[in-house]
C-alpha cells in the first residue's frame, strides 16, 4: 500500500487565476440561496455515490493504485455502502452581503494518515497528489500521474484547506540502497466535497476556471496528503504564520494588527511602529524570545504594541 514517490522538497506550486474577460457571465444569485442549492446537491450525490472502499479493505493488491473511485448506486453496485454514510462534516462561517452563511465540508477519511504526525494548518504547505472533479464526474484538475505537487494552504479554495485539515502526512523513508529517492509510508489519502462558495465558482472575479468550472458548482477533490511544511513564515518575522491567527478563527486573511490592509501573517511590522517584528521578538544574538516580550506589562506583546 506504499508507493515510491519523488520527493521535490519545498518546491511551492501556486496557481493563479486570470481576470474574468467578461463574456458569458450568468446573473449573481444570493449566495444564501446558491449555498441551499449546493447543500442539496451534495447531499443528493453523497447518498446516490460510492467509492471503491471494498479494493482498499482487500488484502494487498500489487496492481492497485491505492486511488479513489467514485461509482452510482445502482445495478450490480445497488447493495453499496453510500458516501453520506461514511463522510464526516465540518462546518465553515462564510461572510456575505446578507450576514454570515454556513457551509459543510464533508470529507471522505479513506486513510487519515500517519497518527503520530499533525495534521496541516491553513497556512501550511502541502505536498499531495490531488484531482478535481465536477458533481457529473469531470474532471477540471489533476496533478502528473506519479508527481505531486505542493501547495501553500492559504492560496488554495478554503474548502480544500479545510479539508486538508482532517488528514495527516506519511512518514519519510529513504531507499536502500541510498539512491536519492524516498518513500512515503502510511500517508492520508481521502476525498474532499465542497459547496460553489468555498471554491472557485462562487467567485465571479475568479472565473478564469469557466471553461472548466461551471459557475456555482460543488466541487470534489481527491487527494494523497504526503508531507506537510509546517514552519511556514510567510514575511519571515520569526512569528511562524500559523500563530498570527489573533481571532482565532481559522482565517490569517483577517488579522490586520495596524489595520494597513496588510494581514499579520503578510506584514513584518505588525503593529506599524516603524520597528521590524523580528527586532521586537530576538534578543542581541537573533535569537527569539519566548514568550514575546512585552516591555510594558499590559498583556500585549511588544510586536503588537505600537506604544510599547
Amino acid at each position: 500500500m506504499n508507493r515510491i514517490v519523488a520527493f521535490f522538497l519545498l518546491a511551492i506550486f501556486v496557481t493563479s487565476c486570470k481576470k474574468d474577460d467578461g463574456g458569458g457571465i450568468p446573473p449573481r444569485e444570493p449566495l444564501d440561496e446558491v449555498q441551499l442549492k449546493d447543500e442539496a446537491a451534495l447531499q443528493a450525490y453523497l447518498q446516490t455515490h460510492f467509492y471503491n472502499y471494498e479494493k482498499f479493505n482487500a488484502p494487498v493488491d500489487s496492481d492497485f493504485d491505492y486511488k479513489i473511485e467514485f461509482g452510482v448506486i445502482e445495478g450490480v453496485n445497488a447493495d453499496k455502502i453510500p458516501l453520506i454514510d461514511q463522510v464526516e462534516s465540518k462546518e465553515v462561517t462564510v461572510d456575505s452581503d446578507k450576514g454570515k452563511i454556513i457551509a459543510k465540508v464533508y470529507t471522505l477519511k479513506v486513510r487519515e494518515g500517519d497518527l503520530g504526525r499533525s495534521s496541516p494548518t491553513e497556512v501550511d504547505s502541502v505536498y499531495v497528489n490531488y484531482q478535481g472533479i465536477l458533481l457529473n464526474g469531470t474532471i477540471f484538475d489533476t496533478s502528473a500521474p506519479g508527481v505531486p505537487v505542493w501547495f501553500d494552504l492559504v492560496n488554495t479554495v478554503r474548502g480544500f484547506s479545510v479539508g486538508a485539515e482532517s488528514f495527516k502526512p506519511g512518514i519519510l523513508k529513504s531507499s536502500e540502497p541510498d539512491d536519492g529517492s524516498f518513500s512515503v509510508e502510511n500517508y492520508g489519502i481521502g476525498a474532499i466535497f465542497m459547496p460553489s462558495i468555498l471554491g472557485y465558482s462562487y467567485n465571479f472575479n475568479n472565473a478564469s476556471t469557466r471553461n472548466k468550472i461551471p459557475v456555482y458548482s460543488p466541487l470534489i477533490f481527491t487527494m494523497d496528503l504526503i508531507a506537510v511544511n509546517d514552519d511556514t513564515d510567510h514575511d519571515n518575522d520569526g512569528v511562524p504564520s500559523k500563530n498570527e491567527d489573533l481571532d482565532e478563527d481559522g482565517l490569517v486573511g483577517n488579522d490586520d494588527t495596524d489595520e494597513d490592509s496588510i494581514p499579520d501573517y503578510l506584514d513584518a511590522d505588525d503593529d506599524g511602529d516603524g520597528k521590524p517584528t523580528r527586532d521586537e521578538i530576538t534578543d542581541g544574538n537573533g535569537e527569539i524570545i519566548t514568550p514575546y516580550p512585552d516591555t510594558d506589562r499590559d498583556g500585549n506583546p511588544d510586536y503588537l504594541d505600537s506604544d510599547s
